[in-house]
């Protein structure tokens, strides 16, 4: 007799192979800006996909398997988050070194990114979610409202309000500098 439920679709061990060369790079940049910790980073990505092993059994595609990952990387954020007691957001958006750069081109990068972090830390802590699953993960907003927990409608106005928030910084600190320089 059948319980009314899906039946879960046990995941093996290639799959979640699969999982991890395609989604942890996402999961671990989406992570490490929300805890500004790359150790700390690594252990919630490493707990994702223990999470999504031990889970195997009970593994029901409802919608994309990218999404499932962020939704239980996103709780164990919260749940860090919780246990910490810090409402602050981390650094966003490291400078990466992708080899030889211009010392100009590298100080622009990082006054860039800079400028990206203090703006983000501006932001409402759904502001900042909904643009981090968006940037990192990839995720369409279809996505991204029902793993926050909250209607479509409300994750676009997150990402529009946040957005809007970052433009008017980025125009002020522009148009500041440009004072500066006359």
């Amino acid at each position: 007799m059948g319980t009314g439920r899906p039946r879960g679709m046990a995941l093996n061990e290639a799959t979640l192979v699969r999982w991890v060369r395609e989604h942890a790079s996402s999961i671990r940049g989406y992570v490490a800006a929300l805890v500004r910790d790359r150790a700390l980073a690594e252990d919630i990505v490493q707990e994702v996909f223990l999470r999504a092993w031990k889970q195997r059994e009970s593994y029901v595609e409802q919608g994309s398997e990218k999404g499932y990952l962020f939704r239980i990387a996103d709780r164990l954020v919260i749940d860090h988050r919780r246990a910490k007691s810090t409402d602050s957001l981390p650094g966003i958006f490291e400078v990466v070194d992708h080899g030889v750069s211009a010392p100009l081109d590298e100080l622009i990068s990082r006054e860039s990114a800079e400028r990206l972090r203090e703006g983000m830390q501006r932001l409402s802590d759904a502001q900042q979610r909904v643009l981090l699953l968006r940037y990192f993960g990839q995720l369409k907003f279809e996505e991204i409202a029902p793993l926050i927990g909250c209607p479509l409608g409300t994750a676009l106005s997150h990402a529009r309000r946040g957005l809007e928030q970052l433009r008017v910084l980025f125009e002020a600190r522009s148009s500041g500098m440009r004072e500066k320089g006359s």
